[in-house]
């Protein structure tokens, strides 16, 4: 079955996000992250819809270090002939892919006027699980999904728990089997 631009961003998003949930490994949780922020910002740009930097969602003053993560990575992997032997941390990337997650998640919603049940449930955990980071709208914006202010006095575990649990509920799951059946 033909896939479309939306199709495709969010088959991106939600395999970012259970690769996340299921603490796969964050190199390649990253290059699919950073593909559907690609993708979605030139397809925003092309339909003049305003697209937010993944650093718009955090607190000032840590801009620059979720840039410099962002960067850090593209260099290494587009720099492989002038530095092949240049070594990466890539479990240094989990706070910037939770945070590019963040950034695809919201401007998905903006531009296509939906929030997905992975995209729902990621945004509720990352509120809590980021407290620090998270700017206030961006806070607030996740506060208003379903279920998210149950997870105040969980501990990080038992958020994990449930945003893992929580994609496997009917309606994350058959996102999932139709995004695989269309191939």
């Amino acid at each position: 079955m033909p896939v479309n631009k939306q199709l495709a961003i969010r088959r991106l998003i939600h395999g970012a996000i259970r690769q996340f949930a299921e603490g796969e490994d964050q190199l390649a949780i990253h290059l699919v992250a950073m593909a559907a922020v690609d993708t979605l910002r030139g397809y925003a740009r092309s339909k003049g819809k305003t697209f937010r930097s993944a650093t718009d969602y955090v607190e000032k003053g840590q801009e620059g270090k979720v840039l410099r993560e962002l960067k850090k990575v593209y260099n290494f992997l587009k720099h492989s002939d002038t530095d092949a032997d240049a070594i990466l941390e890539p479990n240094d990337l989990s706070l910037t892919n939770q945070i590019v997650l963040i950034g695809a998640c919201l401007n998905y919603i903006a531009v296509f006027d939906e929030a997905t049940h992975h995209m729902q449930a990621y945004l509720a955990y990352c509120s809590y699980d980021l407290p620090d980071f998270l700017q206030d709208a961006a806070r607030e914006e996740t506060m208003r999904l379903p279920g998210a202010h149950e997870l105040v006095s969980m501990t990080p575990a038992e958020r994990l728990g449930v945003f893992k649990n929580t994609l496997l509920m009917p309606d994350p799951v058959a996102e999932r089997r139709t995004e695989l059946a269309d191939g």
